[in-house]
């Protein structure tokens, strides 16, 4: 006899669905079109299982999914995570390993749509940026054009001699070069760093931040 969905096979896996979205149920219903979300709180109580519509309103909606496991539970349950929408690719090190990133492969990945222009994420370890940015926070990044940061953000900045986080701000020097100054946000502790933008090797922004509590 052929293995057959349930309708509880179909609420296990839309609920993880709804879980990764960070939404409540009802919200849930909304994002992805549903003019009721009663049709989903029948599927929780597994009166009816998930429909080829629900599946596709889901779809439209967060790409990174598998239609066929959503309706099934068979094969995969991400279509692609390394380029769906909202899925970023994790490297679990320190700030000194962007000029590698490259070539390295990531542990996991995150899933955050709100952020999804972020490139990867990493880890931050450093007590420059307290209080606003703890040491052990996580970083989602995206690599900019120094030409088009937003003076007074925060970015990673690389040059030959050193990789940094720091709030840029620009100073022009005696010579009327453009400078940037990388600014402390403990300046008690950790002095500004001049640089000449024409020394810089790349820049990335900071999309987004998630601070791991103890």
């Amino acid at each position: 006899m052929a293995n057959r969905s349930t309708a509880k096979d179909g609420w296990d896996r839309l609920s993880q669905v709804v879980e990764e979205s960070g939404l409540t149920l009802h919200s849930f219903a909304m994002a992805i079109g549903l003019l009721r979300s009663e049709t989903l709180y029948q599927i929780r109580r597994g009166q009816i299982g998930i429909s080829n519509k629900v599946a596709d309103s889901i779809i439209a909606a967060y790409p990174q999914y598998n239609k066929a496991w959503l309706l099934t539970g068979f094969g995969n349950k991400y279509a692609d995570p390394s380029s769906a929408k909202g899925h970023i690719p994790f490297y679990n090190c320190n700030l000194s390993q962007i000029v590698n990133i490259d070539y390295l492969e990531p542990e996991s990945y995150i899933f955050l749509p709100m952020a999804s222009t972020a490139d990867f994420a990493i880890i931050y370890h450093g007590e420059d940026m307290m209080p606003s940015i703890p040491s052990g926070t996580v970083l989602l990044l995206s690599k900019c054009d120094p030409n088009s940061i937003v003076y007074g953000n925060e970015y990673v900045v690389v040059t030959e001699k050193f990789v940094t986080l720091r709030r840029v701000r620009s100073q022009q020097s005696a010579t009327k070069d453009i400078q940037f100054r990388l600014e402390a946000d403990n300046p008690e502790r950790f002095d500004s760093v001049m640089v000449r933008i024409s020394d810089v090797l790349s820049v990335y922004s900071v999309k987004a931040s998630i601070i791991l509590k103890n």
